[in-house]
């Protein structure tokens, strides 16, 4: 297994990767380089769920324009299980995926080179609130941009974490549906990457080519996973991938050298593909069903 080319590009202060929430970016506007959460109107905020309603799902039709007129972009997450990972903890995430070294550096690695690439909207983990401002989050945030890159203004664009999950919000918008309509039109190759319970999403979203991993730890059997992409990979194709921890180490690694679009959907659509739940949300599976009818297939139900 040859791994060796992966280093870590800096260190993170702890406080910053056990707890990487949210950026106060006062002065900076969503058009401008980081992505603006107006202090102002969050502070109040009590729940995780309050701070995701309070993001703009929009920036999916956003994302999904420029796909249309024929850009790349790029879509991913880091959540507080790969914020734990890069930390260098011990134990698992919620999936049952391990925490290693080599994942943790892989990790770093990727979270500072994506901040440089543009189109790419990278999500952020929220937290509960009430929020203390003496743990100064964004500025532990900023610091790292300052240490990393000389500055603060980069080209990613941060958004809402749960901007592709099928989670307690999504049915309220259009944007998921949208989403899932234009996947299965598009007439660019699309390629999917998921755990074999999910393999029944590649005839939901019409994919050409399903990439199975195993249920957790395939970081450890990384380059032949990558590989299997670099068979099917080409210009302009677009890659959908659900594959934990270790899907944004091959994002970036993937758009390093190859312009495509690759979109993290997490656990997005578990429950559709399952009828099990993987995350904790309260909304029956009825609410899915009902929010795709036009879309699945009758064989998919």
């Amino acid at each position: 297994m040859n791994r060796t080319s992966v280093e870590p590009s800096m260190k993170f202060p702890l406080k910053f990767l056990t707890c990487l929430s949210l950026i106060y970016t006062s002065g900076v506007s969503h058009s401008g380089s980081v992505y603006a959460i107006d202090f102002s109107q969050i502070k109040h905020l009590k729940t995780v769920e309050e701070f995701n309603r309070a993001l703009p799902r929009s920036d999916l039709r956003t994302l999904l324009e420029k796909i249309k007129n024929g850009q790349n972009v790029i879509f991913t997450k880091f959540g507080d299980g790969e914020n734990f990972c890069m930390s260098g903890a011990t134990g698992a995430n919620c999936d049952g995926d391990s925490y290693n070294p080599w994942l943790s550096k892989a990790l770093r690695k990727s979270l500072s080179e994506l901040t440089l690439k543009k189109n790419v909207f990278l999500g952020l983990w929220g937290t509960p609130f009430p929020y203390d401002p003496n743990n100064n989050i964004y500025r532990y945030f900023e610091s790292l941009l300052v240490d990393i890159h000389g500055h603060t203004q980069l080209p990613a664009e941060f958004v809402c974490y749960n901007l592709m999950i099928n989670d307690d919000e999504f049915y309220r918008h259009p944007y998921m549906h949208e989403f899932v309509e234009f996947l299965q039109k598009t007439d660019r190759k699309k390629i999917l990457i998921c755990n074999q319970n999910n393999a029944s999403l590649s005839s939901f979203l019409k994919v050409d080519h399903l990439i199975t991993l195993p249920g957790k730890n395939w970081s450890l059997n990384y380059d032949l996973y990558k590989q299997k992409l670099l068979d099917q990979i080409e210009k302009d194709a677009i890659v959908i991938i659900g594959g934990g921890m270790c899907s944004k180490v091959l994002i970036n690694d993937i758009t390093n050298t190859h312009e495509v679009t690759f979109l993290d959907i997490g656990c997005s659509f578990d429950f559709l593909s399952t009828k099990k739940r993987s995350r904790a949300f309260n909304h029956s599976l009825d609410v899915e069903l009902d929010y795709y009818r036009d879309l699945i297939p009758k064989a998919y139900e």
